[in-house]
């Protein structure tokens, strides 16, 4: 019985392991979606992204001359305080509390999953950006299952340091203060150096924009190359309204509707000329395509100059925070 136990648990494990990314796969060949995987052919590449992935995140940022390098070494340092913590609580609880190697494995197996599908899955209707989107939600779960050994860790250290005199316990209050505070920062939106938060959202001006274009093409079918926010805009005022040779007319950025890759090829990876603008036309039978530009939009300026001159119509919100660009085919 204790051997067909052992075995069982194995057998538990190992499908543990490999039963989210076999789930991904098998999901893709029932039906194509958003989250539909292939099985990478060149293994390489995705073990060196891995590789620089994991080197890139350890506290080996160079001269420290600034605040915000100390502030942001505690953010290198996190994760692997943090690994290390739950190994600590794990080697604490393993042969008095075995019940609570659950938490140990779990994390584990998770945590390989997620290494499994960075290196062996590709999601071809996620833009590159979104890539991780599905795999980073596995390395969160994973840790969670770790959060109980952590605080054990964590406990088992500070009752250890605590009782060694009165200059360690100052030691471990200013290290708690330092790291509270850099942990305050680091959890709100910020601008400096090292990060900008851009904190895009849909606005009134966003709703404003979708009005407006609904209300220029009138019953004309049209369909509109836009950002997330506007598409957002566009499904709180009129929901899922209208679809295109099987699409909703407005991009979605996860799934397999073609109108947001055509839009980033218009006002990110290259320009809005006509013959860029003419492949969501094509693709979706309309007569009217609207291109909308924020004004926060990277070389804003360049991208409206060249959409002037190639588009048929040009519509503005809010003195020119969006502009609108209309080609008629």
């Amino acid at each position: 019985n204790s051997r067909w136990l052992k075995n069982l648990s194995w057998l538990a494990g190992l499908s543990a392991l490999i039963i989210t990314p076999l789930a991904f796969v098998v999901f893709s060949l029932v039906k194509i979606s958003g989250a539909s995987v292939i099985i990478k052919n060149n293994l390489w590449p995705a073990l060196t992204s891995i590789g620089q992935n994991i080197w890139a995140s350890l506290p080996m940022t160079g001269q420290y001359i600034d605040i915000f390098d100390w502030v942001y070494l505690w953010q290198h340092l996190l994760i692997w305080l943090w690994l290390s913590l739950g190994f600590w609580g794990l080697v604490k609880i393993w042969k008095h509390y075995p019940k609570l190697r659950l938490f140990g494995l779990s994390f584990t197996l998770m945590s390989l999953s997620f290494l499994i599908m960075n290196a062996f899955l590709y999601f071809p209707n996620l833009p590159s950006n979104e890539q991780f989107f599905y795999t980073d939600r596995l390395w969160d779960l994973a840790k969670l299952w770790l959060w109980p050994l952590v605080v054990l860790g964590l406990a088992d250290l500070f009752n250890s340091w605590w009782q060694k005199g009165a200059a360690i316990k100052n030691i471990i209050l200013a290290g708690v203060v330092v790291s509270l505070v850099a942990a305050f920062y680091l959890n709100y939106p910020r601008l400096d150096l090292y990060h900008k938060d851009t904190g895009y959202n849909t606005t009134r001006a966003d709703i404003e924009a979708v009005n407006l274009i609904a209300q220029d093409a009138g019953d004309t079918p049209y369909v509109v190359l836009a950002n997330q926010a506007v598409a957002a805009a566009a499904l709180h005022e009129f929901g899922f309204a209208h679809y295109y040779s099987g699409e909703l007319y407005y991009p979605l950025p996860t799934g397999t509707n073609p109108l947001y890759p055509i839009f980033l090829q218009a006002a990110q990876t290259g320009i809005p000329t006509r013959e860029v603008i003419s492949q969501a036309h094509n693709f979706s039978g309309t007569p009217l395509v609207y291109l909308v530009l924020n004004e926060y939009w990277a070389d804003f300026d360049k991208l409206t100059e060249v959409a002037q001159t190639e588009s048929s119509a040009q519509l503005e919100v809010n003195n020119g925070y969006i502009k609108i660009y209309r080609y008629d085919f």
